[in-house]
């Protein structure tokens, strides 16, 4: 169900051009095809939000994709982003391949670049650490890092993790051709 809902998400973002990020409309690119004949589009993009939660059955919501958890807590309405911050609190996130977009002792914050992710400049996960960092990560560094969902909040957009864990990305082995 998770796959189906991600799929729905990012096709209806992807042919809709919803502009809650700041990016370029993806209509400007289909200038030629009609998308009221290909698609109904939503009105807005909380009305998508709404749609995301209204198509995942509420013992799902906790299994959304981040990005979608984004996209629902940034752009969604304060009601809808309040029931899935609900259902999501204190369970816990695991991010692979996630970047580090700020990092002090205390806490990291990152981007989780994805291939199938619009261009979204957002750092909204900020991972807050007990014990303060020996190692401080440098921005740009990819890691694997852990938590549990804490708070968020709209204005400015941010959402808190606690019990954070971090582990570098193991490297990928190197795979020699055959002469």
């Amino acid at each position: 169900m998770r796959a189906t809902t991600a799929i729905l998400l990012l096709g209806t973002c992807f042919f809709v051009g919803i502009d809650c990020y700041p990016q370029e409309s993806c209509s400007a690119y289909f200038a030629s095809v009609k998308m009221e004949e290909v698609v109904k589009p939503f009105k807005s993009a909380a009305e998508l939000a709404h749609h995301v939660l209204l198509i995942t059955p509420s013992e799902n919501w906790r299994h959304l994709v981040s990005g979608d958890v984004e996209f629902v807590l940034k752009c969604g309405s304060q009601q809808d982003a309040a029931d899935l911050f609900a259902a999501l609190r204190n369970t816990s996130l695991h991010l692979v391949d996630a970047t580090i977009a700020e990092a002090d002792q205390h806490f990291i914050r990152v981007r989780w670049d994805q291939p199938y992710r619009f261009d979204m400049p957002l750092t909204a996960y900020r991972f807050n650490f007990d014990i303060p960092l020996t190692a401080v990560p440098h921005p740009g560094e990819k890691v694997i890092i852990d938590g549990t969902y804490s708070s968020y909040s709209q204005e400015p957009f941010q959402i808190n993790m606690t019990n954070a864990s971090i582990h570098p990305v193991p490297p990928k082995p190197i795979i020699h051709p055959k002469q």
